[in-house]
């Protein structure tokens, strides 16, 4: 068993995106049934590298310690906070960049726990970040941030 919490984060975060993202985007692509086609991921990274290197699209997942509230210093609680960043290319980057980010979302509210990591994580932010040439494609990449809660023991 994984005891670091990071390491732990890390993993079960993986696990969800591996296990269900690619559904999730199935069935979002579906719902708005206008033809833009959002790629489940080809590579997922659990070190910072630089976005974009190599298969697209692909996810970077990083996770420090987060801020504590006055509530988490009274009940014990550790914090963190996992960023996945996802670097796409393809047509209509714009509608693409909100189906990833949706669907992490959906992911975060339907396993709030991420498989037993964590006491209760939550989509704190969703960033859109601007599009650079990976030679003569355009790739744009998104962000979620997350705020899982570990109790302390």
């Amino acid at each position: 068993m994984i005891a670091i919490p990071e390491e732990r984060l890390t993993a079960k975060l993986c696990q969800l995106l591996v296990e269900h993202l690619g559904e999730v985007l199935d069935l979002i692509e579906a719902e708005q049934g206008d033809g833009v086609r959002t790629v489940n991921l080809r590579r997922l990274e659990t070190e910072s590298v630089e976005l974009p290197s190599g298969d697209l699209p692909s996810a970077v997942i990083e996770v420090k310690k987060g801020e504590l509230s006055e509530k988490d210093r009274i009940l014990k609680n550790e914090v963190y906070l996992l960023k996945v960043t996802i670097g796409y290319t393809g047509q209509d980057l714009a509608k693409q960049g909100y189906r990833y980010a949706a669907a992490v979302g959906q992911l975060i509210d339907e396993y709030p726990t991420l498989y037993g990591a964590c006491r209760r994580a939550l989509v704190k932010e969703k960033e859109y970040l601007s599009g650079r040439f990976l030679g003569d494609a355009e790739v744009a990449s998104v962000r979620v941030t997350v705020r899982a809660v570990i109790e302390r023991v």
